[in-house]
C-alpha cells in the first residue's frame, strides 16, 4: 500500500496562504496542491523542494471539484482536506487519521476550528445549533430572520 495519508490543498489565488501553510508542515508531508486559478499566482512553484508534494491544475470550477480531483488522484489510504487559510500541525493531521483508523464505524472525521486564543470558532458554515435555532429553521422562519436559523447567511 502507498502512503498513509495525503493532504489535499485546493487553492484559488491564495499563494501567500498556501505558502505559509506548507512552511508550517514538514517537507516530507504528502500534499497534493490543486490550483484552481490555473497558474495565475504561481502556486506551482511551491512544490519545489518538497519531494512529497505534487501539483495539479484544477478545473477552476469551485472547491468541491478541485477537492475531488485531488482525492481521486491520491494513492494514499486516507485524504485530509485542508483549507489554505488554516494552520494544522502535523500532529493534528496524524490525530485525525488515527481517530478515523481506530473506529471502523467512522467514514469521516473533522477538526474543530479554533481562534488564535483557543476559543472554538462558532459560525463556520453555520451557527451553533440550539433548540431555538432548529425550531426557527423547522418553521421556515429563517428566511425572514436570516441570523436566527441553523445556517448562517
Amino acid at each position: 500500500m502507498g502512503q498513509r495519508f495525503e493532504v489535499v490543498l485546493v487553492t484559488y489565488r491564495s499563494r501567500a496562504l498556501a505558502e505559509a501553510l506548507l512552511e508550517r508542515l514538514p517537507a516530507q508531508t504528502p500534499v497534493v496542491l490543486v490550483d484552481n486559478a490555473k497558474g495565475v499566482d504561481g502556486v506551482q512553484d511551491l512544490v519545489a523542494g518538497r519531494p512529497h508534494t505534487r501539483y495539479l491544475e484544477g478545473p477552476g470550477e469551485g472547491f468541491a471539484r478541485g477537492a475531488n480531483l485531488g482525492a481521486r488522484t491520491s494513492s494514499a489510504e486516507y485524504v485530509i482536506f485542508v483549507n489554505p487559510d488554516s494552520a494544522p500541525t502535523i500532529d493534528q493531521l496524524e490525530t485525525l487519521v488515527d481517530d478515523l483508523a481506530s473506529d471502523a464505524h467512522l467514514v469521516a472525521v473533522g477538526a474543530t476550528t479554533v481562534q488564535p486564543d483557543g476559543r472554538v470558532e462558532i459560525g463556520v458554515g453555520g451557527w451553533e445549533p440550539t433548540p431555538w435555532r432548529c425550531l426557527v429553521h423547522a418553521l421556515g422562519l429563517h428566511s425572514h430572520w436570516r441570523t436566527a436559523g441553523v445556517y448562517a447567511r
